[in-house]
Parts: C-alpha cells; structure tokens; sequence
C-alpha cells in the first residue's frame, strides 16, 4: 500500500498483515481450500490535511476456490470494523470475481451479520457503470482476457467518489502486472 507522506501520517503500529484462514495471525496458513496463501495488508493513516483517520486494505483473494472466497470475506468484513471503526475505509484488490459474486456481497454488506459489516460501494461501478463489463486480467499481453471485472477498489460511506477509469495505456518495455489498473478519484 503505498501512500502520499506528504499528506498522511502513520504510527509505527498502524500497519500488518493477516493471513486469510483459520489461523490469520500465522505467517502462511492456508485452512480453506485455496490453491494459493492468500493474504491482506493493511494500514491505518491520519490525514494531516482533515484530522482524520483512514483505514486502508489491500487484499488477493483465491482465483479457484469460492468457499474460501467467501470465508475471506466474512474475515476481512470482521477485520475492517475492528480497524476502521467509524473512520473511513478503502478496501482494495484481486478478488478473482466479479461483482455479483457472493463473496463480494458478504464483504460489501449484502450477506453477513450487520454487526460485523461497514457497507461498501464499488468506486468504479458507482461513477464509471460502463466500465463495468470491462476487463482487468490481460495475463501480461495488454490485451483483455474473458469478460469479467476482477479487481476492485470499495469505499465506505464517507467518501465522494468523483471519477474512476481503468488503466489500459501501452508501456513501453513488459507490463507491471497481469492486471490492468483502476484508479479511483474519492474526497
């Protein structure tokens, strides 16, 4: 997670990683079918600027099994209100699904317990709709790969989402990821 120092501030404890199963706080556990270690990183911030906090999580979610998906979800929900509070959040990453998915519905409130829940929008779906059939997964060709909308970027209540757009430019030289980028522009 990188962020402008200029504009926040953070304390040497405002910052970890837990890892998306039974066990989170040891270092590479895997309890839910996922193919892969699954983890999320995050930070909490205090914007200089408003006097704020801002709770911010990056999170890649199993490509192939959805019950962890799903188990991913219900932790990070849990996590969030736990870090966030009542400040803002951004929650952000490769969730391997679309938005209409059920995993993507228990993090963002539709489907989980309403203690455990801070609502959450998708920046991109709510000011860019016609993005939404657009694809983020190119597998380092620059060229769009299936039909879905992969990686997202949600906000809590708080924020005024503005404009958001997916990064598709050529570069010169190979491609910094398999998955092009979408930027989200939030007060």
């Amino acid at each position: 997670i990188l962020y402008r120092m200029d504009r926040f501030e953070r304390s040497p404890s405002d910052w970890g990683t837990f890892w998306l199963s039974d066990d989170p706080a040891q270092a590479g556990s895997s309890t839910w079918g996922n193919v892969c270690v699954r983890i999320c990183t995050w930070v909490r911030l205090w914007d200089i600027q408003n006097g704020i906090h801002v709770t911010v999580l990056n999170t890649h979610w199993d490509h192939v099994h959805q019950g962890s998906r799903e188990k991913s979800a219900q932790l990070i929900a849990q996590r969030l209100r736990i870090l966030a509070g009542s400040y803002p959040a951004v929650v952000m990453g490769d969730f391997n699904v679309t938005l209409e998915n059920k995993a993507l519905q228990i993090l963002c409130g539709g489907e989980s317990q309403a203690d455990a829940v801070i609502p959450l929008c998708s920046g991109l779906h709510s000011v860019a709709p016609h993005l939404s059939d657009h694809q983020t997964w190119h597998d380092w060709t620059g060229n769009p790969l299936g039909s879905w909308l992969i990686d997202h970027i949600f906000f809590s209540p708080h924020w005024a989402l503005q404009s958001a757009h997916i990064v598709t430019d050529a570069t010169e030289g190979p491609w910094p990821s398999d998955h092009f980028p979408i930027v989200v522009t939030a007060t």
